[in-house]
């Protein structure tokens, strides 16, 4: 049995092994029930299979069916449903190729061309909202957004608007122009990470309705995407929120300086009117932040509690602060108190500077209220 699902499929295999290892967690903790018969998953199985086997003959009569399987989706109430798929693969002039078919309608499905299908909406989606790429070096991944239907035992539709990845439509010939024909096909859904933008990309012109109304214009669904280089940001999410921000020196001394956002705007889309409700904020670190040197680091406390973002702290090549790890402490801390804190050390960054970052896990540990000391 193949177990997938969640109530909006994203389109990456690795959500797909998400969701199967969370099945096989609760199913060996007892949770897990399964919403039909082994007789009703076989009728499943059978028909996809002789459904698949006349596709074949009409239109890849020398492939063979190597195996196939009714599809099954699991639910956040612990209980796997059956759909109307089945999934197998087929061999192709020595090639295996994963297929989906929708016994219902007859609808194949192929996913071996799937890079070829994200270099089109990745070009697609760049012309139609003027987002500047420069190299391949980012996360970008989409998914044509299937209807997928699972039932329970007495016929009930379980999710009757759920959606999941199961690549392009075997009938596709040319990849980019059914991308750029939205009228004719299913929505596309979208995640990019690092777009790689030019440094001076000015992100404050783009803004959530731009990303929203491409639903309707390029039948492209921006689950996410994240932009920043460096000097500004701009990030959606889920397709209704979205925040451009500008960032700016905190706190700045000889080889040393702290950096953070400036300037926010944040939208949020209502899904239930469409509009877009806008909230913006400023950051004065002259006002809003204290910056008290200790001889061994310092200790900062922002006055503006309110504005909910952080800060991170830089240094260059050659300076004297990179001979040092620092520990981070809370503000209150006694110097007479033993030093408990987080270890924290410097990581050179892509532009030369170097960042002060969790010592032990070398991630990035923004920062507000505390203090930095010399760690010996």
């Amino acid at each position: 049995m193949v177990v997938l699902g969640r109530d909006t499929m994203k389109k990456t295999l690795l959500c797909m092994c998400v969701v199967l290892i969370a099945v096989m967690v609760f199913g060996l903790a007892g949770c897990t029930r399964e919403a039909y018969t082994q007789e009703e998953m076989d009728q499943i199985t059978h028909k996809g299979m002789e459904m698949m086997r006349a596709w074949l003959d009409e239109n890849m009569p020398e492939a063979e069916i190597e195996n196939c399987e009714a599809l099954s989706l699991w639910s956040y109430d612990h209980a796997v449903y059956l759909t109307d798929y089945a999934r197998g693969n087929i061999l192709h002039k020595g090639e295996k190729m994963p297929f989906t078919i929708h016994t219902v309608t007859g609808q194949v499905y192929f996913n071996h061309q799937q890079q070829e299908f994200a270099d089109a909406v990745r070009t697609y989606l760049c012309e139609a909202t003027g987002i500047p790429f420069e190299t391949e070096e980012s996360d970008f991944s989409c998914a044509y957004m299937a209807p997928i239907c699972a039932h329970d035992t007495e016929g009930n539709a379980k999710f009757g608007c759920d959606y999941l990845d199961l690549g392009i439509p075997a009938e596709v010939q040319n990849i980019e122009a059914f991308v750029r024909d939205p009228g004719s096909r299913l929505q596309i859904d979208v995640m990019w990470t690092k777009p790689s933008p030019p440094e001076g990309t000015d992100f404050s012109a783009y803004s959530l309705a731009l990303f929203r109304d491409l639903r309707q214009s390029c039948g492209l669904r921006i689950d996410h995407i994240h932009m920043d280089n460096g000097s500004c940001y701009f990030t959606v999410e889920n397709g209704t929120e979205a925040a451009f921000g500008e960032y700016g020196n905190w706190y700045e001394e000889e080889g040393l300086w702290f950096r953070g956002p400036v300037r926010v705007r944040r939208e949020t889309l209502d899904q239930q009117t469409n509009e877009i409700t806008e909230h913006q904020w400023a950051f004065d670190p002259e006002e809003d932040l204290t910056v008290e040197q200790t001889g061994t680091g310092w200790i900062f406390t922002m006055s503006d509690h309110a504005w909910g973002y952080d800060f991170q702290v830089y240094t260059q090549e050659g300076s004297e602060y990179l001979r040092h790890d620092y520990l981070l402490l809370s503000a209150d801390w006694d110097p007479e108190s033993e030093k408990t804190g987080i270890l924290m050390s410097w990581a050179k960054q892509e532009d030369g500077t170097y960042k002060l970052v969790h010592g032990e896990s070398g991630q990035s540990k923004p920062l507000s209220d505390g203090r930095l000391e010399q760690f010996e």
